[in-house]
């Protein structure tokens, strides 16, 4: 089940829509292995992720649209969550800067994609992303979207956990989004790391396999899979390294203190030591 939490603060015009996470650390990774879907305009995205957003979005975009009274102007909406909530996050943060900026619809069901909200009551509402522990969600393409969209985006991640790891990037092209601020527990630090390095590179190279890919479409020639990579069937841990794999049974196996680490009461922990730790060196 998809479901997230709106809280609307009137006095200071602030709107935060939470994403529910996964209770179980096993559907993380289940859940990393499925295929992506190719969205135009916005590249490769994970096939479950936006797929769980569709159905929701229409209701997120009513019940935002009463929170802010019919006039946007003035307010802000955050937008969080962790693990596969964060991932959630990102999509219906760049879905509702675009519809803002009057692009056509990207997500939602059926007669939602394609219309645009001539009369979007959310035009001039700033966007924020916050997430922690959240997997990769999209190609470049959905990376660079989010960057000039959402330019407040910060991707919080700890150095002991696998999920912001995966999937693996050799394996579908997927990235991060956003501003990185890495946790790390042993340092007990924060620190903020910046953009996914060579994004540009990234999405110069997925602009040329579209354009070979279409070309060969016209040409009538049979392509190798799809393109949602069909052909990644079976073993859902085929295509992981020999390095990812071990640290994946490892997670699995142990159970405990590893699993411990991606959780979101462990986030929370681990950013107040370091945000106490902070003040008291000051």
């Amino acid at each position: 089940n998809t479901e997230c939490w709106v809280w609307r603060f009137k006095a200071s015009k602030r709107i935060v829509v939470a994403w529910r996470g996964t209770s179980d650390f096993g559907d993380v990774l289940t859940d990393i292995a499925a295929t992506p879907r190719v969205i135009p305009g916005l590249g490769k995205v994970h096939e479950g992720f936006s797929r769980a957003y569709d159905s929701i979005r229409a209701a997120l975009h009513a019940v935002l649209a009463r929170g802010v009274r019919g006039d946007g102007h003035g307010w802000e909406i955050i937008f969080t969550g962790h693990s596969l909530g964060g991932a959630l996050a990102t999509l219906s943060s760049v879905d509702v800067a675009q519809t803002i900026r009057g692009l056509p619809a990207s997500f939602g069901l059926k007669e939602e994609v394609g219309q645009v909200d001539k009369l979007c009551p959310l035009r001039g509402c700033d966007i924020v992303n916050v997430t922690f522990g959240a997997p990769r969600v999209g190609s470049a393409r959905l990376c660079t979207a989010c960057d000039e969209f959402v330019p407040r985006t910060w991707r919080v991640f700890s150095t002991s956990d696998v999920v912001p790891t995966v999937p693996p990037k050799y394996l579908w092209g997927f990235l991060h989004a956003g501003i990185g601020v890495e946790l790390d527990p042993e340092k007990n630090t924060l620190t903020v790391r910046g953009r996914t390095a060579d994004l540009k590179e990234a999405l110069a190279e997925e602009e040329e396999e579209d354009k070979a890919r279409l070309e060969r479409e016209a040409a009538g020639e049979e392509l190798e899979g799809s393109s949602l990579m069909l052909a990644f069937q079976g073993d859902v841990w085929a295509s992981f390294n020999g390095d990812e794999l071990s640290e994946l049974r490892r997670v699995l196996g142990t159970g405990s203190q590893a699993v411990g680490e991606h959780m979101e009461d462990n986030y929370f922990a681990r950013i107040t030591e370091c945000l106490s730790e902070s003040v008291r060196a000051t």
